[in-house]
């Protein structure tokens, strides 16, 4: 398996949609959101659900941890306190970078201008449904490794913490994430489409 490059994918309704983390990452609390607000979500997103695609490129490693907080993640050496800590116990790692595709991206630059609100609105769905979508793919791997009595951590992803964002490209080149699901990291290490994910997952006993 860890020779290998894995593809997942799912369609909406494999799992469920959190429309309250919707209006939270619009930067709206729910006990004072509008039904006006509520309406625009709804619109939203019945105009781009057709659009989403749900694609994962993943790979599993040998995880190995060194004095100082060095961390060999089989494909490449790094030092982070916090993942250091996150791992603790791990003997193996997977790596994956997940997207929902261009259809956000599209919605967004579409009505930036023609109307902001709109725009945000799609924004707060694209955030939404890309976390929803990589606990979707975090449960079907925990069901992998509950096969042979292990159990995942909280995923980690680059550049939160004191995780260097520049992991992102040793994580690009090593699951040849462009060729298998599209998704580009350009030289400011932000990724396209916007809605997508890369991100580490520990495995223990």
């Amino acid at each position: 398996m860890k020779d290998i490059i894995y593809i997942h994918k799912a369609e909406l309704g494999d799992f469920n949609l959190n429309k309250d983390s919707m209006i939270y990452y619009m930067g709206q609390k729910k006990s004072k959101v509008t039904s006006e607000v509520l309406k625009i979500v709804d619109e939203s997103f019945d105009e781009v659900k057709n659009d989403l695609v749900f694609k994962t490129c993943y790979r599993k490693y040998d995880l190995k941890l060194n004095n100082n907080y060095e961390i060999d993640l089989g494909f490449v050496k790094t030092n982070s306190t916090n993942l250091y800590k996150n791992l603790e116990n791990c003997k193996e790692i997977y790596v994956f970078v997940s997207t929902i595709g261009f259809g956000i991206d599209r919605k967004i630059k579409k009505y930036t201008n023609l109307s902001p609100v709109k725009a945000l609105a799609f924004q707060g769905i694209g955030s939404a449904i890309i976390e929803d979508y990589c606990d979707y793919f975090n449960n079907y791997i925990a069901e992998l490794e509950d096969e042979k009595g292990n159990k995942l951590k909280t995923r980690f992803s680059p550049g939160y913490g004191d995780l260097d964002l520049g992991l992102q490209v040793d994580i690009f080149n090593n699951l040849e994430v462009t060729k298998k699901i599209g998704v580009v990291l350009n030289d400011s290490l932000l990724m396209t489409p916007l809605k997508s994910v890369s991100a580490i997952i520990g495995v223990y006993k």
